[in-house]
């Protein structure tokens, strides 16, 4: 087990970098209870996030409205659609682990209404 360790923190630290993460941002994590989301949320506290989020209730209220600027979606299944609405315009979904639900080209039509996005 040891040796998956290095792994996450890889993986998670890889993550907010594709992603363009930089310090002062917002993160929620989808999956903050799990052991990869545990370490997605101590990475992000040493990049310097501003907020780190673990539920998507409380994200719009911790934000003033505004949406994250990364969110972590470690959740299998078709969350995308939950995180979509709650990320800040120019802010980016990594989805980390997909191993169910629809593929991105079936969610192309998903926008966010109050941006005036699609």
């Amino acid at each position: 087990m040891a040796c998956a360790l290095p792994t996450a923190l890889l993986t998670e630290f890889g993550a907010l970098t594709a992603a363009g993460f930089r310090s002062g941002q917002s993160v929620l994590s989808t999956g903050a209870s799990t052991g990869i989301g545990m370490i997605g949320v101590q990475v992000a506290r040493i990049l310097g996030a501003s907020k780190i989020i673990a539920t998507t209730r409380a994200m719009l209220a911790a934000t003033d409205g505004e949406g994250v600027d990364a969110v972590l979606d470690h959740v299998t299944g078709d969350t995308f659609a939950v995180c979509l609405p709650v990320t800040a315009v120019d802010g980016q979904v990594v989805d980390i682990g997909r191993l169910a639900g629809a593929v991105y080209s079936e969610r192309s039509s998903l926008r966010r209404s109050d941006q005036g996005w699609g």
